[in-house]
Formats: C-alpha cells, sequence, structure tokens
C-alpha cells in the first residue's frame, strides 16, 4: 500500500513565497553588475553629491573627456571608441585609472555603456573593498583596479549600514578603515611606470616620504556644509594650488644693487607640482622702481633662461635628450619641491633706483612647447600659467 503524505503547512509556506518571489528572482538574475551602476541613478537620491562629483576630474577622467588624457590615449593606445583596443598587446593598463567600470569588464569601447563614459563614477570607489598595495607578489605593479579587492555585492562606506530603500537595490557595508584612508587612493595615485620602468606619476612614493598621518581626503574631500566634498579638487583647480605652496621674500639694498632671497615652502604631504610628469611651476621675480615701473627681471618670457626657478621632472631617453612620457628611459631632473621643503633662491639684482622686488609663482598643466602640440583639443581653462603665488618687498 502506498501512503500519500500531505506536505506540512511550512512546506506549502516556503513553495507559495518562491512562486511569489520568481519573477522578482529571475529579474535580479538579469540585473546589470553593480560596478556598471550608472551615477545618474544615485544622483536621485545623493543629487548635492553628484553634482559635486560631475563637476570634478573624477567625472572627466575618460579619453573622451579630458582632452589632455585624451590626446595621449589616442596617439598611445589607440580609438576610445574601438573593441579590442590593446597596449603592447595587452589590455590597456590606463583604463585601471581612468574607467574602472569598463576595466573590469575588460572592455575597451568607453561609450559601450553610461557607466564607462562617466569615468571614475560612484560606484568605482564605493565598490573598493579591500587595498592590496601597487605591488604583487612578483614585483609587478598593479595599478586601480588590480590593486583592490571589490565588493560584487554591497556597496562600501566610510559609515553603513544594512536595508533596501527605494530603487536603491544594494545593501550598504561600512568600510571606514579603507575608504577614509589614503589606501582608497592609492591604487590610483600612487605609482605609474612607463613600460621601460620609469616612474612618472610619483604622488604615491612622496607622501610617504613625508611619513604623515593626516589622509588624502583631509584636502581633497574636506567637509563642506554638512556633506563631504566629492569635487575632489586637485591640480585643475586653481584654489586648490594657490594652497600648496607659502612664498616670502626680503630685499636688502647693497653697495652691487639689491640681494633678494625668495623662499619657497611646500606645504604639502607631496611633491609640488606633482600627478602627471608634464605639470610644472616656475618663479619670476621683478624688481620695481618708486613708480612701480619694472627695471629688472629673472627672465624675459622663457622659465628657462633661470632654471633655479622651475620645479619640474625632466624625461630623457639613453641619448639625453628630452623624451615624452611613454618613451622615456630615465628620470634626467627632478627640480620640484619635496615634501614640507624649504626653497632659498637668491638674486643679486643690479640697480640703484630698486625699491621694491616682487616674485610670482606660476603653475602649468603642461609645458609650452606640449600645449603648442595639443593646441587643436585643448579649452582654454586648461591653456597657459595660472597664478599660484605672490609676495612683495620693500627695499631696505
Amino acid at each position: 500500500m502506498i501512503h500519500l503524505h500531505r506536505p506540512s503547512r511550512a512546506v506549502c509556506a516556503i513553495a507559495l513565497l518562491l512562486v511569489l518571489l520568481a519573477p522578482c528572482l529571475a529579474a535580479a538574475a538579469d540585473a546589470p553588475p553593480i560596478h556598471q551602476t550608472s551615477a545618474e541613478r544615485c544622483a536621485k537620491c545623493h543629487w548635492q553629491i553628484y553634482l559635486q562629483w560631475k563637476s570634478s576630474m573624477h567625472a572627466q577622467s575618460t579619453a573622451l573627456s579630458d582632452p589632455i588624457h585624451g590626446a595621449f590615449y589616442g596617439k598611445v593606445v589607440g580609438d576610445p571608441q574601438a573593441d579590442g583596443v590593446t597596449l603592447n598587446g595587452k589590455y590597456p593598463v590606463c583604463l585601471q585609472c581612468h574607467v574602472p567600470s569598463a576595466a573590469r569588464d575588460g572592455q575597451t569601447r568607453l561609450d559601450a555603456l553610461p557607466a564607462y563614459s562617466e569615468g571614475v563614477t560612484c560606484v568605482s570607489c564605493h565598490t573598493l573593498a579591500r587595498y592590496k598595495g601597487i605591488t604583487g607578489p612578483d614585483g609587478k605593479l598593479r595599478l586601480g583596479m588590480q590593486a583592490y579587492e571589490t565588493s560584487t555585492t554591497h556597496l562600501q562606506g566610510p559609515t553603513g549600514g544594512s536595508g533596501v530603500v527605494e530603487d536603491h537595490p544594494f545593501p550598504l557595508a561600512a568600510n571606514g578603515p579603507l575608504l577614509t584612508s589614503s589606501d582608497a587612493c592609492m591604487g590610483c595615485h600612487d605609482r605609474r611606470n612607463n613600460t621601460r620602468g620609469v616612474p612618472l606619476c610619483r604622488t604615491g612614493d612622496e607622501y610617504k616620504a613625508a611619513a604623515t598621518a593626516v589622509a588624502c581626503q583631509a584636502c581633497h574631500m574636506p567637509v563642506v556644509g554638512a556633506l563631504i566634498d566629492h569635487s575632489m579638487p586637485g591640480g585643475h583647480n586653481a584654489a586648490m594650488v594657490r594652497r600648496g605652496v607659502t612664498l616670502t621674500v626680503t630685499a636688502n639694498k647693497g653697495a652691487d644693487g639689491v640681494a633678494a632671497t625668495v623662499t619657497l615652502l611646500n606645504r604639502l604631504p607631496h611633491g609640488f607640482p606633482t600627478g602627471a610628469p608634464f605639470r610644472m611651476a616656475y618663479l619670476e621675480v621683478v624688481a620695481l622702481d618708486a613708480a612701480g615701473h619694472e627695471v629688472w627681471r629673472s627672465h624675459g618670457g622663457s622659465p628657462a633662461e633661470d632654471p633655479q626657478a622651475v620645479f619640474a621632472t625632466r624625461l630623457a631617453d639613453d641619448a639625453g635628450q628630452p623624451a615624452p612620457p611613454p618613451k622615456a628611459t630615465r628620470i634626467a631632473a627632478d627640480t620640484r619641491l619635496q615634501p614640507g621643503e624649504e626653497r632659498r633662491l637668491a638674486y643679486q639684482i643690479p640697480g640703484e633706483t630698486i625699491a621694491q622686488v616682487r616674485a610670482r609663482l606660476f603653475y602649468r598643466l603642461l609645458p609650452p612647447e606640449t600645449e603648442e602640440q595639443l593646441a587643436a583639443v585643448l579649452t582654454d581653462p586648461l591653456k597657459g600659467p595660472k597664478l599660484a603665488a605672490v609676495a612683495v618687498a620693500a627695499v631696505e
């Protein structure tokens, strides 16, 4: 005889629940990965932060948005709107930092998804779960997303909780130890070597040399009102650059004219300037008479005429000739201000009518020769020198 047992109420309830949830489970299975989430979706709740981020260089980091990066990418890598682009036969390493969402998918067509074209988007940082460091067990560099373990289920935040809010399918995880530390930045901003092993971007090395406990976010993500500023100002922000260096001048009259001393103090926990190797700064010193007329200047328009007052990295090839970053084989000179460095420059200025000495520090995203080469694609904010500091002294 066969005995048929009626299912328990619990079993019936579970079966009914699975039937009711089947459409939701199917939709979840078809949902795109968390790292493909567009910033536009985040803006529905976090619109103020979204607007800050939208103005940032993170939001303009792709070769489709940043004219400088786009020009170098086009020359060195290829078409940012093409599939299957390679660099030296491998996936372009620059995408690991400039387009993290595309890098996680191994894609090179940067207009294929909104999250790709958004560059370093919300989920690029808020899915970082653990920092592994930029040096792998084999001693090779792992850059950008390669330097992290990332979450595929939980958004990461400096504070967090759990649960689901309207139109927000991802639970939140508290990850303050990572997201409030410089480790959240170092995957992309530590060091970047070219294919010849020459370190180009070296901000991480400089930061470590400064031996500071102050995290990058303290300056680059300050609290503004009740929000942490996600515009993340850096070298493209004139106000941020002006905070970097304190400039002072003394001027004393002597038998042979005026002895002037210009003192520069780098207040940053990294070099000035830092970041891309083509950043540069330079000093201009002029002497004025009592009527304010210029009677002497340190150079006639080319900063190279006063080499002690040029602060930059000079890259070279094996023959010692200037070389662009991809082709450089060595660093020929590094005259930048190191973290916390105080540097004094002395000037002996001839003349008997000098009443005042003025020093001005200028900052450039690109040196003049590179700017001239890229003039067709550069917008005005990217061109020319920007005033970073000024100091004036009366002759005593």
